[in-house]
């Protein structure tokens, strides 16, 4: 595992380079975090759906990001530049395409683990006693869950971002790159990209105090933009034929 570690290392590097020649992934990327997960995390018990509605435009907007922040790591990579105006057009080309993938994911786990969260309750407040809350054996499932596929996804995204359109095609080729490069792809499949930033707005506030919570949730929001950065340039040397802006075409105001 010498050389994948020294690979993966250098790769690290080389994300973290990409991040002092384009200071402005990193800013809008923290930024977009604290404006929603950051205003959930703050938000009273009672006030927690307000929030959701007041930050659901920019949710939207991340999930077209991610593959924005991945077509901009190729333009740094390769000495380019990614401009203010193509900023909007490639996010929003972008959206449609990781909402499916996001559907095509999760719903059918939901349907397995909200029915399962909803009975747990339910016994629990037929109890009496505190407020009822969810065993921590099954938080914990809930979470390996979500790193299983995390490390599933881990070449899927970049996929869909900057090879194909299709969901179907970008889950072939995602899942065919684990398999066909193991083991020089492990340090990249087991990093938690997508996991540490969900577990930082999951936490509950009494865990660490609003102000840690919030500060926790930026960290994660850059670890993982730190391991995407890595992940691209590994996806770039065994698909060199991606384009500049990715799998989209919806690029305008470049100039």
């Amino acid at each position: 595992m010498g050389r994948p570690w020294a690979t993966f290392r250098a790769d690290l590097a080389r994300s973290a380079g990409a991040w002092a020649a384009a200071p402005g992934l990193v800013d809008l990327s923290v930024g977009l975090w604290l404006a929603a997960g950051g205003v959930r995390s703050i938000a009273a018990p009672g006030a927690a759906e307000a929030a959701s509605l007041l930050t659901l435009p920019i949710a939207l907007f991340l999930t077209g990001f991610s593959g924005t922040q991945r077509v901009w790591y190729v333009r740094v990579y390769r000495g380019q530049r990614l401009r203010l105006g193509e900023i909007f057009p490639l996010t929003f080309g972008f959206v449609g395409r990781m909402l499916l993938l996001g559907l095509a994911i999760f719903a059918p786990i939901a349907v397995v683990l909200v029915p399962a969260a909803v009975i747990t309750l339910a016994s629990r407040a037929s109890t009496g006693g505190s407020a009822p809350h969810l065993p921590t054996a099954f938080l914990l499932a809930v979470a390996a869950c979500g790193l299983v596929i995390d490390a599933a996804l881990t070449f899927v995204v970049p996929a869909l971002a900057l090879t194909t359109s299709s969901v179907r095609d970008a889950l072939r080729r995602g899942l065919s790159m684990i398999r066909d490069t193991w083991p020089a792809s492990a340090w990249y499949v087991l990093t938690p990209g997508l996991t540490l930033p969900v577990l930082a707005v999951a936490l509950p506030p009494s865990a660490l105090g609003t102000g840690g919570k919030v500060l926790l949730g930026a960290g994660a929001s850059l670890l993982a933009l730190w391991f995407k950065g890595a992940i691209v340039a590994f996806y770039l040397r065994h698909h060199p034929e991606v384009g500049d802006n990715g799998a989209t075409s919806r690029v305008v105001g470049a100039r």
